[in-house]
């Protein structure tokens, strides 16, 4: 299995390598998971025998079900770290304040690049049992009605305000990438509703 992760990976290092990119660190992002019953010790065990190209596009992103934030910040000294503030919440039950300390150490890890971060919502769904587009999604009130699986899916659009105006907190220090299945008119929209100053 490990020996087939390796030529998989290898072989996005070896499009990457072929665009001309994974020169230097992060001119290309290839972002990934922590994945297997190793976890962070076996991404670390396996670093030295990915290619250098690979090594240079890597980022680790955390995930909702086993490997959040705290897990990817162990791996901050090989790549950087993408947060990914919809996973994040629903792993750890909360929204990650924009300035916990584990923020600094996520654009630490990015050394100087000016950091990716990933941000989606749950889906419209929601509304149809009753939470609104302006209220703060709790995650106890939603586990009264739904699942915690149910909140892994992607919205349409960025259809809950008061998330909207949350992840405007990290712009000053982060690109944000929508991860939304309408994902230009969501971004758009974002831009239009949030940040456009006309």
């Amino acid at each position: 299995m490990v020996e087939n992760s390796l030529a998989e990976f290898e072989y996005h290092a070896d499009m990457i390598r072929m665009m001309g990119f994974g020169q230097r660190f992060q001119d290309f992002k290839c972002n990934v998971h922590i994945a297997g019953r190793l976890g962070v010790a076996g991404t670390r065990a396996i670093w030295p025998r990915l290619s250098q190209e690979a090594r240079n596009s890597i980022t680790f992103e955390n995930e909702e079900k086993t490997y959040g934030v705290d897990d990817c910040l162990q791996l901050a000294d090989l790549a950087p770290v993408v947060l990914d503030i919809h996973h994040c919440w629903i792993n750890e039950d909360d929204y990650i304040d924009p300035h916990d300390p584990r923020v600094a150490r996520i654009i630490e890890s990015w050394r100087g690049v000016r950091p990716t971060m990933h941000y989606s919502q749950p889906p419209e769904t929601l509304m149809e049992l009753g939470f609104t587009a302006q209220e703060k999604l709790e995650m106890p009130a939603l586990l009264e009605k739904v699942g915690k699986r149910d909140l892994y899916s992607h919205s349409k659009r960025m259809w809950n305000h008061w998330t909207n105006l949350y992840a405007r907190e990290f712009l000053d220090r982060f690109d944000i990438m929508f991860e939304a299945k309408d994902k230009n008119l969501a971004t758009l929209g974002y831009y239009r509703d949030y940040l456009d100053p006309a």
